[in-house]
């Protein structure tokens, strides 16, 4: 496990969704693992959201431990190493989740930032929403627990609504700071009374997105400050649990002592340290599409309910075909990457993708940027055949991991190997006990 101490540890969140695993049949995965928009599931488009190794470290990912192999199969589909998995034998709500990323996270770099993040959400503007999270970042630095919101507006439902208080460095003094980031008032999850009615009529008062930005060591202290129990269950069950490499499952009778609470109830309604970045409708919750207007067909033309293929190919070879926008059908060519988003097209020649993503980067082409990251994707496995881009990795290629591991391991801010613990279980174990063997207080 490695993480640089300048970059953000994106934590996404896929537990408690209750439904069958299936790799095969659609509608028995659980919502977030479905390809819903092209041949991406809204996991794997979490997951490429935050592939910039420029920005991010590798993801962790916190999810049912039912889920595991349908998980790592989609990573693997996108070429995503996780920097942790942390399998829940059971859930108890996001809080706990939450906690157990924290207590991982901070056991390697307790001065990092997690930015957590639903699985089952799709993103309107990708490039809004990193600019979100540099104004976010501003504020983690004074230790704040960031939240993102959208303006309430008439006709929303009174859930986790906030209210904003004074712009958060209206007194940093003779340091300017340019970020639109203001102190949160007041903070309600999932409330439908009259206190929410009262937060709306008192004016700036957004919705909340689910998505949260904290310094590890300020999450860990507000945690300890209000709910000491989820930490001290979570310490517990890590210490409990069993690991795999970088795979962790937390002891299910640890665990399972630990209040279930969600990170709103647990922190965002008792914290006096928190700010709250606006912005626009960058999200649809629950990886909901927007209502369309549905109209009923003739009877002729009524064929079937379900929708077109996505993508059509027909004698295609060599190549590399995805879309999350409208239709694409490819047909007669070879060597070829096809990226179809929302945003535009990319169609190139294998050889020229290279060179393409090298303009882009220079400002030579202005590329549509969630294409743009689709086509970063692609060049990952470019050389996989488009016929396999759906099934399962031959035995060959996993044995590569190791010398990709290798290679990580060089990366300047990681882990020190050869000075201590070589795995999750090492560390934490390290971390949480004392030399006599007893639980270190939370």
């Amino acid at each position: 496990m490695e993480f640089s101490s300048g970059l953000i540890t994106p934590v996404v969140l896929c537990g408690g969704f209750n439904a069958h695993q299936s790799e095969d049949n659609e509608a028995e995965k659980p919502k977030p693992f479905r390809n819903r928009s092209g041949n991406l599931s809204l996991f794997q488009q979490t997951l490429l959201r935050v592939a910039d190794p420029g920005r991010f470290n590798p993801p962790m990912v916190v999810g049912d431990q039912a889920h595991q192999s349908l998980i790592e199969f989609q990573m693997e589909m996108v070429g995503v190493e996780p920097s942790a998995l942390v399998l829940e034998p059971l859930s108890r709500g996001s809080a706990a989740s939450l906690t157990l990323a924290a207590l991982v996270s901070g056991a390697f770099n307790v001065g990092g930032v997690l930015l957590a993040m639903p699985c089952d959400h799709r993103v309107r503007d990708p490039n809004a929403m990193m600019s979100a999270i540099d104004q976010g970042l501003a504020a983690t630095r004074t230790g704040c627990l960031v939240t993102f919101g959208r303006k309430v507006k008439d006709g929303d439902e009174a859930q986790a609504w906030m209210q904003r208080g004074a712009h958060l460095f209206d007194e940093a003094g003779d340091a300017v700071v340019d970020a639109e980031v203001y102190r949160l008032n007041r903070f309600l999850a999932k409330s439908a009374d009259k206190d929410a009615d009262a937060l709306a009529e008192g004016g700036d008062c957004y919705r909340n997105s689910g998505m949260y930005l904290f310094p590890v060591a300020s999450a860990l202290e507000e945690l300890r400050q209000h709910v000491p129990e989820v930490l001290t269950a979570c310490q517990l069950a890590l210490v409990a649990g069993k690991s795999d490499g970088d795979v962790l499952v937390p002891g299910e009778d640890k665990l399972a002592a630990c209040p279930e609470n969600s990170i709103e109830k647990a922190l965002m309604e008792n914290t006096e340290s928190a700010a709250v970045v606006p912005t626009g409708a960058l999200w649809i919750e629950d990886g909901v599409r927007p209502p369309v207007l549905k109209v009923k067909a003739p009877e002729p033309e009524a064929r079937s309910e379900q929708e077109p293929e996505h993508v059509v190919l027909h004698e295609v070879s060599n190549s590399h075909v995805s879309s999350s926008g409208p239709r694409t059908v490819v047909a007669g060519l070879d060597d070829v990457v096809v990226v179809n988003s929302d945003e535009g097209v990319i169609v190139t020649a294998k050889d020229q993708v290279a060179a393409l993503l090298e303009g882009a980067e220079a400002g030579k082409f202005a590329l549509p940027e969630t294409a743009l990251q689709m086509l970063r994707e692609a060049a990952r496995g470019a050389d996989q055949p488009v016929e396999e881009v759906c099934e399962e990795p031959e035995e060959a290629e996993s044995e590569e991991a190791p010398e990709e591991a290798k290679s990580d391991e060089e990366a300047p801010d990681a882990y020190d190997v050869e000075a201590g613990p070589t795995t999750i279980k090492d560390v934490l174990d390290e971390l949480f006990r004392s030399e006599e063997g007893e639980m270190e207080p939370a």
